[in-house]
């Protein structure tokens, strides 16, 4: 039982290795790298302006409220 596996386990290590080994061939890693650092550039710009707008509305709230208290 535990031969068999063993070599399940050893054919899908080769099977990953092999499928490394090809994109690494292909290039298409560093494609693939680029893109994702530019979709996470692009997702921290929308948070960061995102918690911008939130602060504007919370300044914008806060001067309303002391402004009221203090007529």
């Amino acid at each position: 039982m535990r031969e068999m596996a063993s070599k399940k386990s050893k054919k899908s290590w080769e099977l990953i290795n092999s499928r490394l080994q090809l994109l690494m061939k292909s290039r298409k890693c560093m494609l693939r790298y680029k893109q994702t650092l530019k979709a996470i550039r692009q997702a921290l710009r929308k948070c960061a302006t995102e918690h911008y707008a939130m602060l504007a509305k919370l300044v914008s709230i806060t001067t309303v409220t002391l402004t009221l208290n203090w007529a």
